[in-house]
């Protein structure tokens, strides 16, 4: 059993976000075998709640509040000094505390940093011997590059900066850290591509619970008679805002119009006021924060994933393919995720083909059924959380005695 310092920008718990739900599987596989320190933000006051999830699994637990507001102005400092926004976001004396306190009393094996953002509590102490795995989940900066190309100045400037900033930060991160771990091999290689002295550049994917996730353990959720599309996501979340904005403006008109007794359900979290007005456009729902999105899953005629900013792999995608419903998804909501367009699901460029392939799903469910069923058995043999972070066995060793040897090998270089 090895003592991990496990540091993560928010909260794991409860896992209702896509990076929550990534961080929350790892620390759970980690916390099996292995005694882990967490440290994290809680951004949302009401998380502070689920405190004592993590206590259940974790060593000790530190997590501090974040004012995202005062944090967001805070992070405008950093243009003084060319540094990155998303670095000073998180900036904190008291984690550096927190992170040079446990160092100092407790032997700690690893350190296991998920978003770059975080590294900064480490890398500028002395961590001595103590291997550091970075998981950056997605290539960040590049994300920031993509907003930059869908906004009005100065936004558009303000996120190509922080774009630049980000990037070089990310770079010098991989410069220091033992293992660099990202959410698909399409991120990894890019991410090679932008730093190729990086050592050991690796893909760990995303899972999914196919058991949690499994269409015979829900009931459907209660909805409006007819036929329903149904989003999942996080809805105060930049990219999920665009996408169901977009969908509501180029192709929902078209599709009720067609058929007049189709809804479109919009389910997540702290929807932000232009998604809560596409409530206004009749058959449209919002429905803010759900206890579970399974039932919703399961009453969707088509899950829809009309993403055109992502990066590394959609959870929400994996989900419904676990819940076995068809699902239409742009490129590059499918991107990271091994399916066949028209196999697992039907991945559909611009309105036009948005349009055509939920009618496809509409008028045949026989093929929509075959394909949905499809895509739970490459959920189930493809992506379980188990399966996917294996990885981390190889990385970690359970055995004190074998520890200087891996330790060795997480510095012996190579990509």
């Amino acid at each position: 059993m090895a003592n991990i310092l496990f540091l993560a920008h928010r909260i794991p718990y409860p896992p209702d976000k896509g990076d929550k739900i990534r961080s929350w599987h790892i620390l759970r596989y980690l916390a099996k075998t292995h005694r882990v320190y967490l440290g994290c933000f809680v951004d949302d006051p009401d998380d502070m709640k689920h405190v004592s999830v993590l206590e259940d699994y974790c060593a000790e637990v530190q997590c501090l509040p974040l004012n995202r507001r005062a944090a967001t102005i805070k992070s405008l400092s950093a243009i003084l000094s060319s540094s990155s926004l998303s670095v000073r976001f998180y900036k904190s004396q008291a984690m550096k505390k927190w992170v040079r306190d446990l160092l100092a009393r407790e032997q700690i094996d690893y350190i296991y940093v998920y978003s770059s953002t975080m590294a900064q509590f480490v890398l500028i102490e002395n961590r001595g011997d103590i291997p550091v795995l970075m998981d950056f989940v997605d290539v960040d900066s590049q994300k920031w590059t993509q907003y930059s190309r869908s906004k009005m100045w100065p936004l558009s400037w303000l996120y190509a900066y922080e774009g630049r900033a980000l990037l070089r930060e990310e770079l010098r991160i991989a410069s220091l850290v033992d293992e660099s771990l990202f959410v698909s091999d399409a991120e990894a290689n890019l991410f090679k591509a932008l730093a190729p002295e990086a050592r050991h550049v690796d893909a760990m994917p995303n899972g999914v619970d196919f058991n949690d996730f499994s269409p015979d353990e829900w009931e459907a959720a209660s909805l409006e008679s007819g036929q329903h599309l149904v989003f999942v996501g996080a809805m105060d979340y930049w990219a999920n805002r665009e996408a169901v904005r977009w969908f509501a403006q180029t192709c929902w008109g078209e599709l009720k119009k067609r058929w007049p007794k189709l809804s479109l359900y919009i389910v997540g979290s702290n929807p932000h006021a232009d998604v809560l007005k596409l409530a206004d456009t009749p058959g449209v729902y919002v429905t803010g924060r759900v206890d579970k999105v399974q039932p919703y899953l399961k009453a969707a005629d088509v899950v829809i994933a009309p993403l055109r900013i992502a990066r590394g792999i959609q959870n929400k995608v994996l989900e419904a393919m676990a819940m076995a419903r068809p699902i239409v998804a742009s490129p590059e909501a499918a991107e990271g995720i091994d399916v066949q367009n028209g196999q697992e699901l039907l991945i559909a460029d611009g309105a036009e083909a948005f349009i055509a392939a939920i009618e496809v799903c509409l008028k045949d469910s026989q093929k929509a059924c075959d394909m949905a069923q499809k895509g739970r058995e490459k959920a189930i043999s493809s992506y379980s959380w188990d399966a996917q972070l294996a990885r981390l066995s190889s990385l970690l060793a359970t055995d004190k005695a074998d520890a200087a040897m891996v330790h060795s090998e997480l510095r012996g270089g190579g990509s």
